[in-house]
């Protein structure tokens, strides 16, 4: 099931009633709650669910089990068992394929055959997230955080919560499982915040992200089954394309998080902030403190700071963000595009940390000059771009082939369509809009009489109705 699908308005009315009607019933609440998650799931795949309780069944023991020892040697071997089973699965149905045919391929060019085999598995949706966000759960027990949970329940519906479930923010135990222990109390101002935030979310992506994907990035970039037309686009078609998907990836995503954000407030939950306003960074540190923020914290706090991070020397730093964004771009698709992707910023943290050290060490500050900081903008805002076309392509040659292009910039004809160039200033003026103002707009929403917030949501119903594009998935449903 889709946000943006028919029936989706119909299953959150039913949710919300079941809700709050049992807002005074603590288990009855969570049961009715959990249940309308694995159906939201199950509407993709009804045997999939059985992962989601085995990552479940599998970290509530662990953690238990956490809290039951203090020896630092058993501890380090349960986290490892439950790490490992949540990486094995993940790994299996992710990455076998991937791994099993570039050793084939390899096994191939050195003559010996190609014996190793590949298990062809549908991959379930939205499985990165909620491993990652079960792994959470764990290390932050193991870590002193978080008090184990005696509540299994508690520990499944913070795993499963539907609303972002799929495609994130990526939860942190101790941000919600305290939410599920108090009762609910409706608020009408929050209500109608988080139903004005899913309307935002609805026009990022139905009106600007789905628009600028079917009337010209899928067209250029191709669809998968489908021959993509780089080879023959002029490079400004593609430039544009490019532009477009940096547009489209943003909207797409940030407009799911703006629904599950919404979500969550008709329900009294607090989800935290995914993005904030990642396209005007002004350096690639910036950029990653903007985009994907439940991630980028994630892969900070587990996997880059356990690495080193900046406290063992300057080697050791660049070492420990290298791989921390080479697994990044990994996490996001077993292809060499993604690894690419990954390298790609990899580096680019590396020098731009490296020469932020050594300004520092001249005793230079940034500077706050007005047309500085717009090329620093500038400038980020390209470097982005350029990794976002090796995201979009469909395969590295596909890449390779884009860049090429750009080397002849006297061929090919450029077409690009009438929507996709209002929808694509509309992208940029709603990004470049400051925060307060949205703000403010939000404020206005949440003081209007009922009647004016119904007649917003019927307005952006029809206008979606208009512009959908037959409830096109989320980008981030393929993670």
């Amino acid at each position: 099931m889709y946000f943006n699908s028919i029936e989706y308005p119909f299953f959150l009315l039913v949710v919300l009633f079941g809700f709050w009607a049992l807002a005074r019933r603590r288990c009855a609440r969570h049961l009715m709650l959990l249940a309308a998650s694995y159906f939201f799931y199950g509407c993709w795949n009804w045997w999939y669910l059985g992962l989601i309780v085995f990552a479940t069944l599998v970290h509530y023991v662990v953690a238990l089990a956490l809290d039951g020892t203090a020896r630092p040697a058993r501890r380090k071997v349960l986290l490892a068992v439950s790490v490992a089973t949540s990486l094995g699965v993940l790994g299996f149905f992710k990455y076998s394929g991937f791994f099993a045919d570039n050793a084939n391929t390899l096994l191939g060019a050195l003559g010996l055959g190609r014996w190793v085999p590949h298990a062809r598995a549908l991959l379930p949706v939205g499985i990165s997230f909620y491993t990652f966000q079960a792994m959470s759960y764990t290390i932050e027990v193991y870590r002193g955080a978080l008090k184990a949970r005696r509540s299994l329940l508690d520990v499944a519906l913070f795993i499963a919560f539907f609303p972002q479930l799929v495609a994130g923010p990526i939860l942190r135990a101790s941000q919600f499982i305290p939410q599920l222990e108090r009762d609910p109390h409706y608020d009408e101002g929050r209500a109608a915040s988080g139903l004005f935030r899913i309307l935002t979310g609805l026009v990022k992506k139905v009106i600007i992200a789905d628009t600028l994907g079917v009337a010209l990035v899928d067209k250029v970039f191709g669809t998968p089954g489908a021959a993509s037309a780089l080879a023959d686009a002029a490079p400004l078609q593609i430039l544009v394309a490019v532009y477009a998907y940096t547009f489209q990836i943003y909207c797409d995503f940030s407009g799911y998080s703006d629904i599950a954000i919404g979500t969550g407030r008709l329900m009294g939950f607090e989800i935290p902030e995914n993005f904030n306003r990642p396209y005007i960074a002004v350096s690639l540190r910036d950029f990653w403190r903007r985009w994907h923020i439940s991630l980028s914290t994630w892969l900070r706090d587990y996997l880059y700071i356990p690495l080193g991070g900046s406290r063992r020397g300057t080697v050791r730093t660049y070492w420990a963000l290298a791989v921390t964004m080479l697994l990044g771009g990994l996490w996001h698709g077993a292809s060499w595009n993604f690894v690419v992707w990954g390298a790609f910023h990899g580096l680019l943290l590396a020098l731009t940390r490296w020469w932020q050290r050594r300004r520092k060490a001249a005793g230079l500050r940034p500077s706050t000059k007005a047309a500085v900081i717009l090329l620093k903008r500038l400038g980020t805002f390209h470097l982005v771009c350029l990794g976002w076309l090796f995201f979009r392509a469909l395969t590295l040659s596909d890449a390779v082939t884009a860049l090429g292009r750009f080397g002849d910039w006297g061929q090919g004809h450029v077409h690009v369509p009438g929507e996709v160039t209002a929808v694509l200033l509309a992208a940029m003026v709603v990004h470049l809009t400051p925060t307060v103002w949205r703000v403010r707009v939000g404020d206005w929403f949440v003081r209007m009489p009922a009647w004016v917030q119904a007649c917003s949501v019927v307005a952006v119903i029809w206008l979606a109705s208009l512009m959908a594009q037959a409830a096109a998935p989320f980008i981030y449903f393929q993670f």
